[in-house]
């Protein structure tokens, strides 16, 4: 995901909000700054989690139009390295290459157990924030190929969140979608957050996570 170091993430509003919220909570600030944490990644899992059906359908079909299932002698009885790189960077070779059935049909399988990787990415290596909500099993299955680095000692409560998978590395404007998920991410949490600084300084509830 280093090619998000060249965009623009604009999240001044969530941490004015953050600080806001410790301000007016300071006894709860670690619990404040863990949940709002865990909020924002279940937003972001929600908003990069796949579309299951459609996606294998794309799978199946980017394969096919890689691969070409022969039983000829010629057909290899596994996938050549080329092959699966072409089909995972979506573009087909000038010729397809002729793999035997059986080995059309693994990648096939494999490729779908990919499913969810992106999105189990911002749970970070053990969901150490405990994100739950809208987290499908598909995402859930999968270990997560991010990190969550957790600082929590008194008077600093820090949490960052790195989504390292590389799966989706050759979709077409990765930058510029990363960016408008981000900030929309951020747009939407700040907005809850701002609001329930308002009921709080008003004296209407306390400080509820939501």
């Amino acid at each position: 995901m280093t090619k998000l170091d060249i965009v623009k993430i604009d999240d001044r509003r969530f941490k004015e909000a953050i600080r806001g919220l410790v301000k007016e909570v300071p006894i709860q600030a670690q619990k404040v700054v863990l949940n709002e944490a865990r909020l924002l990644v279940e937003d972001l899992v929600d908003r990069t989690k796949p579309v299951v059906g459609r996606l294998k359908k794309r799978i199946k079909g980017t394969i096919g139009r890689t691969m070409i299932a022969s039983r000829l002698p010629t057909a290899t009885g596994s996938v050549p390295m080329a092959a699966y790189r072409a089909t995972r960077a979506k573009k087909p070779p000038r010729r397809a290459f002729l793999v035997k059935p059986d080995a059309v049909r693994k990648l096939i399988a494999t490729q779908n157990l990919h499913v969810g990787w992106f999105a189990s990415g911002w749970l970070g290596s053990g969901n150490p924030l405990s994100a739950k909500k809208g987290v499908p099993g598909n995402v859930k299955r999968h270990a997560g190929q991010g990190k969550t680095i957790l600082i929590k000692i008194p008077l600093l409560t820090r949490v960052t969140v790195r989504n390292l998978s590389r799966f989706v590395e050759h979709i077409p404007g990765l930058a510029r979608k990363m960016t408008q998920i981000l900030n929309a991410a951020f747009k939407s949490r700040s907005s809850k957050m701002l609001k329930n600084l308002e009921l709080i300084r008003s004296g209407i509830k306390k400080y509820k996570a939501k």
